[in-house]
Protein backbone atom coordinates (compact mmCIF):
# COMPACT_ATOMS: atom_id res chain seq x y z
CA UNK A 1 0.00 0.00 0.00
CA UNK A 2 1.12 3.53 -0.69
CA UNK A 3 1.74 6.06 2.07
CA UNK A 4 -0.32 9.25 2.26
CA UNK A 5 1.97 12.28 2.27
CA UNK A 6 -0.78 14.90 2.42
CA UNK A 7 -0.09 17.30 5.27
CA UNK A 8 -2.53 20.17 5.56
CA UNK A 9 -1.55 23.80 5.87
CA UNK A 10 -3.63 26.76 7.00
CA UNK A 11 -1.33 29.44 5.57
CA UNK A 12 -3.28 30.06 2.34
CA UNK A 13 -6.41 28.02 2.85
CA UNK A 14 -8.71 30.98 3.29
CA UNK A 15 -7.51 32.58 0.04
CA UNK A 16 -8.09 29.49 -2.12
CA UNK A 17 -11.75 28.56 -2.77
CA UNK A 18 -13.01 25.02 -2.23
CA UNK A 19 -14.45 22.98 -5.09
CA UNK A 20 -16.26 19.78 -4.13
CA UNK A 21 -16.82 16.55 -6.05
CA UNK A 22 -20.31 17.66 -7.14
CA UNK A 23 -19.13 20.83 -8.87
CA UNK A 24 -17.33 19.34 -11.88
CA UNK A 25 -20.25 18.72 -14.21
CA UNK A 26 -19.90 20.13 -17.73
CA UNK A 27 -16.52 21.78 -17.16
CA UNK A 28 -14.53 22.68 -20.28
CA UNK A 29 -11.10 21.25 -21.12
CA UNK A 30 -8.29 22.86 -19.13
CA UNK A 31 -9.66 22.30 -15.62
CA UNK A 32 -7.21 19.81 -14.11
CA UNK A 33 -6.76 18.02 -10.79
CA UNK A 34 -3.29 17.46 -9.29
CA UNK A 35 -1.84 14.91 -6.89
CA UNK A 36 1.53 13.51 -5.83
CA UNK A 37 2.29 9.78 -5.53
CA UNK A 38 5.18 8.82 -3.24
CA UNK A 39 7.74 6.17 -4.24
CA UNK A 40 8.99 5.28 -0.77
CA UNK A 41 8.92 1.48 -1.02
CA UNK A 42 6.82 1.24 2.13
CA UNK A 43 9.38 3.10 4.29
CA UNK A 44 8.33 6.78 4.48
CA UNK A 45 11.45 7.94 6.36
CA UNK A 46 14.12 9.73 4.35
CA UNK A 47 13.89 11.42 1.00
CA UNK A 48 12.22 9.66 -1.94
CA UNK A 49 10.96 10.48 -5.42
CA UNK A 50 7.37 11.43 -6.23
CA UNK A 51 5.18 11.42 -9.32
CA UNK A 52 3.06 14.47 -10.11
CA UNK A 53 -0.19 13.35 -11.77
CA UNK A 54 -2.28 15.90 -13.67
CA UNK A 55 -5.70 14.83 -15.03
CA UNK A 56 -8.10 16.92 -17.08
CA UNK A 57 -11.61 16.49 -15.70
CA UNK A 58 -13.41 16.91 -19.03
CA UNK A 59 -11.21 14.84 -21.34
CA UNK A 60 -9.50 12.41 -18.98
CA UNK A 61 -6.17 13.51 -20.46
CA UNK A 62 -3.45 12.50 -17.99
CA UNK A 63 0.17 13.61 -17.76
CA UNK A 64 2.75 12.51 -15.19
CA UNK A 65 6.18 13.79 -14.22
CA UNK A 66 8.58 12.38 -11.64
CA UNK A 67 10.24 14.78 -9.19
CA UNK A 68 13.16 14.26 -6.80
CA UNK A 69 11.12 15.26 -3.74
CA UNK A 70 8.18 17.45 -2.73
CA UNK A 71 10.07 20.74 -2.79
CA UNK A 72 8.07 23.53 -4.41
CA UNK A 73 10.70 24.18 -7.08
CA UNK A 74 10.46 20.60 -8.39
CA UNK A 75 6.67 20.59 -8.37
CA UNK A 76 6.51 23.93 -10.17
CA UNK A 77 9.10 22.85 -12.77
CA UNK A 78 7.22 19.60 -13.44
CA UNK A 79 3.96 21.48 -13.77
CA UNK A 80 5.49 23.91 -16.26
CA UNK A 81 6.89 21.00 -18.27
CA UNK A 82 3.41 19.48 -18.45
CA UNK A 83 1.93 22.81 -19.56
CA UNK A 84 4.51 23.00 -22.35
CA UNK A 85 3.67 19.47 -23.60
CA UNK A 86 -0.09 19.33 -23.19
CA UNK A 87 -1.89 20.28 -26.44
CA UNK A 88 -4.57 22.51 -24.88
CA UNK A 89 -4.41 25.47 -22.51
CA UNK A 90 -4.77 24.95 -18.78
CA UNK A 91 -7.32 27.13 -16.99
CA UNK A 92 -7.59 25.83 -13.43
CA UNK A 93 -5.44 23.83 -11.02
CA UNK A 94 -7.22 21.82 -8.33
CA UNK A 95 -4.92 20.07 -5.83
CA UNK A 96 -5.61 18.58 -2.43
CA UNK A 97 -4.65 20.35 0.82
CA UNK A 98 -1.04 19.15 0.91
CA UNK A 99 1.67 21.71 1.66
CA UNK A 100 3.43 20.78 -1.57
CA UNK A 101 0.55 22.52 -3.39
CA UNK A 102 -0.90 24.98 -0.90
CA UNK A 103 2.12 27.26 -0.63
CA UNK A 104 3.09 30.76 -1.72
CA UNK A 105 5.26 29.53 -4.59
CA UNK A 106 2.48 27.69 -6.42
CA UNK A 107 -0.11 30.31 -5.44
CA UNK A 108 2.02 33.06 -6.98
CA UNK A 109 2.75 30.89 -10.01
CA UNK A 110 -0.99 30.58 -10.68
CA UNK A 111 -1.47 34.34 -10.32
CA UNK A 112 1.42 35.12 -12.67
CA UNK A 113 0.24 32.54 -15.23
CA UNK A 114 -3.42 33.54 -15.16
CA UNK A 115 -4.52 30.19 -13.75
CA UNK A 116 -7.42 29.81 -11.37
CA UNK A 117 -6.69 27.75 -8.26
CA UNK A 118 -9.16 25.80 -6.15
CA UNK A 119 -8.65 23.08 -3.53
CA UNK A 120 -10.30 20.04 -2.01
CA UNK A 121 -11.80 19.84 1.45
CA UNK A 122 -9.53 18.37 4.08
CA UNK A 123 -9.92 14.60 4.32
CA UNK A 124 -12.31 14.39 1.34
CA UNK A 125 -10.59 12.45 -1.45
CA UNK A 126 -13.76 12.49 -3.54
CA UNK A 127 -13.16 16.19 -4.18
CA UNK A 128 -10.08 15.11 -6.14
CA UNK A 129 -11.53 11.87 -7.46
CA UNK A 130 -10.63 12.29 -11.15
CA UNK A 131 -6.90 12.29 -10.42
CA UNK A 132 -7.09 9.91 -7.46
CA UNK A 133 -8.41 7.11 -9.67
CA UNK A 134 -5.57 7.73 -12.14
CA UNK A 135 -2.90 7.35 -9.46
CA UNK A 136 -3.34 3.59 -9.34
CA UNK A 137 -4.25 3.08 -12.99
CA UNK A 138 -1.40 5.13 -14.50
CA UNK A 139 1.31 5.12 -11.80
CA UNK A 140 1.07 2.13 -9.42
CA UNK A 141 0.14 -0.38 -12.14
CA UNK A 142 3.01 0.95 -14.26
CA UNK A 143 5.91 1.21 -11.77
CA UNK A 144 4.58 -0.53 -8.66
CA UNK A 145 5.45 0.34 -5.06
CA UNK A 146 9.25 0.27 -5.22
CA UNK A 147 11.47 2.92 -3.67
CA UNK A 148 13.18 5.46 -5.93
CA UNK A 149 15.56 8.11 -4.61
CA UNK A 150 18.08 9.09 -7.30
CA UNK A 151 18.08 11.63 -10.17
CA UNK A 152 18.70 8.71 -12.53
CA UNK A 153 15.44 7.13 -11.36
CA UNK A 154 13.60 10.43 -11.94
CA UNK A 155 14.95 10.61 -15.49
CA UNK A 156 14.00 6.99 -16.22
CA UNK A 157 10.50 7.47 -14.80
CA UNK A 158 9.96 10.54 -16.95
CA UNK A 159 11.08 8.69 -20.07
CA UNK A 160 8.58 5.95 -19.24
CA UNK A 161 5.77 8.43 -18.57
CA UNK A 162 6.34 10.26 -21.85
CA UNK A 163 6.22 7.05 -23.90
CA UNK A 164 3.34 5.42 -22.03
CA UNK A 165 1.47 8.74 -22.01
CA UNK A 166 1.04 8.46 -25.77
CA UNK A 167 -0.73 5.13 -25.29
CA UNK A 168 -2.72 6.52 -22.38
CA UNK A 169 -4.03 9.58 -24.24
CA UNK A 170 -4.18 8.39 -27.86
CA UNK A 171 -4.82 4.62 -27.74
CA UNK A 172 -6.47 3.48 -24.49
CA UNK A 173 -10.23 4.24 -24.37
CA UNK A 174 -12.16 4.90 -21.19
CA UNK A 175 -15.74 5.56 -20.16
CA UNK A 176 -17.13 8.53 -18.27
CA UNK A 177 -19.99 8.35 -15.82
CA UNK A 178 -22.97 10.31 -17.19
CA UNK A 179 -25.52 9.77 -14.43
CA UNK A 180 -26.51 7.51 -11.57
CA UNK A 181 -29.85 6.84 -9.93
CA UNK A 182 -30.70 5.08 -6.70
CA UNK A 183 -33.53 2.54 -6.69
CA UNK A 184 -33.79 1.42 -3.09
CA UNK A 185 -30.52 -0.29 -2.21
CA UNK A 186 -29.42 -0.49 -5.85
CA UNK A 187 -27.64 2.27 -7.80
CA UNK A 188 -27.96 2.33 -11.59
CA UNK A 189 -25.10 4.00 -13.45
CA UNK A 190 -25.06 5.16 -17.06
CA UNK A 191 -21.80 5.61 -18.96
CA UNK A 192 -20.89 7.13 -22.31
CA UNK A 193 -19.28 5.28 -25.21
CA UNK A 194 -15.61 4.33 -24.67
CA UNK A 195 -13.32 7.01 -26.11
CA UNK A 196 -9.69 8.00 -25.82
CA UNK A 197 -8.86 11.43 -24.38
CA UNK A 198 -7.69 12.46 -27.87
CA UNK A 199 -11.07 11.48 -29.36
CA UNK A 200 -12.88 13.47 -26.69
CA UNK A 201 -10.67 16.46 -27.48
CA UNK A 202 -11.40 16.24 -31.22
CA UNK A 203 -15.15 16.07 -30.54
CA UNK A 204 -15.13 19.37 -28.63
CA UNK A 205 -16.40 22.42 -30.48
CA UNK A 206 -14.91 24.94 -28.04
CA UNK A 207 -11.25 24.15 -28.80
CA UNK A 208 -9.21 25.95 -31.51
CA UNK A 209 -8.73 24.18 -34.83
CA UNK A 210 -4.93 24.40 -34.50
CA UNK A 211 -5.10 22.39 -31.27
CA UNK A 212 -7.17 19.71 -32.97
CA UNK A 213 -4.84 19.61 -35.96
CA UNK A 214 -1.80 19.17 -33.71
CA UNK A 215 -3.54 16.23 -32.01
CA UNK A 216 -4.48 14.69 -35.37
CA UNK A 217 -0.90 15.01 -36.62
CA UNK A 218 0.51 13.37 -33.51
CA UNK A 219 -2.11 10.65 -33.55
CA UNK A 220 -1.14 9.75 -37.12
CA UNK A 221 2.43 9.10 -35.97
CA UNK A 222 1.51 6.85 -33.02
CA UNK A 223 2.53 3.21 -33.41
CA UNK A 224 0.90 1.27 -30.53
CA UNK A 225 3.01 -1.90 -30.92
CA UNK A 226 6.28 0.01 -31.01
CA UNK A 227 5.24 2.12 -28.02
CA UNK A 228 4.25 -1.00 -26.07
CA UNK A 229 7.68 -2.52 -26.68
CA UNK A 230 9.37 0.69 -25.54
CA UNK A 231 7.23 0.74 -22.40
CA UNK A 232 8.30 -2.82 -21.52
CA UNK A 233 11.98 -1.94 -21.96
CA UNK A 234 11.66 1.26 -19.91
CA UNK A 235 9.81 -0.59 -17.15
CA UNK A 236 12.79 -2.94 -16.83
CA UNK A 237 15.12 0.07 -16.69
CA UNK A 238 13.03 1.72 -13.99
CA UNK A 239 12.87 -1.50 -11.96
CA UNK A 240 16.67 -1.81 -12.07
CA UNK A 241 16.98 1.65 -10.47
CA UNK A 242 14.79 0.84 -7.47
CA UNK A 243 16.60 1.11 -4.14
CA UNK A 244 17.03 -2.19 -2.35
CA UNK A 245 19.40 -1.25 0.48
CA UNK A 246 18.60 1.73 2.69
CA UNK A 247 21.65 1.77 4.98
CA UNK A 248 23.16 4.80 3.25
CA UNK A 249 19.87 6.67 2.89
CA UNK A 250 19.85 10.01 4.81
CA UNK A 251 17.08 10.65 7.30
CA UNK A 252 16.39 14.23 6.27
CA UNK A 253 13.77 15.35 3.75
CA UNK A 254 13.91 18.41 1.53
CA UNK A 255 10.54 20.18 1.36
CA UNK A 256 11.66 23.80 1.01
CA UNK A 257 11.70 25.79 -2.20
Amino acid sequence: KGTSYTRGTAALSEQIPIRTFGEWANVAPGHVQLDLVGHDGGAPSGQCCFTLTVTDVCLGWTERRAVLNRAARWVKAALQDIRDDIPFELKELHPDNGSEFINHNLFQYCKDSGLAMTRSRAGRKNDNCYVEQKNFDTVRKLVGYARFVTPQAVEALNQLYRVQGQLQNFVYPSQKLLSKERHGAKISKRYDQPQTPAQRLLAREDLPSKVKQAVRDHHASVNPLQLARQVAILQDTVASLAERHRESQPDSQEYSA
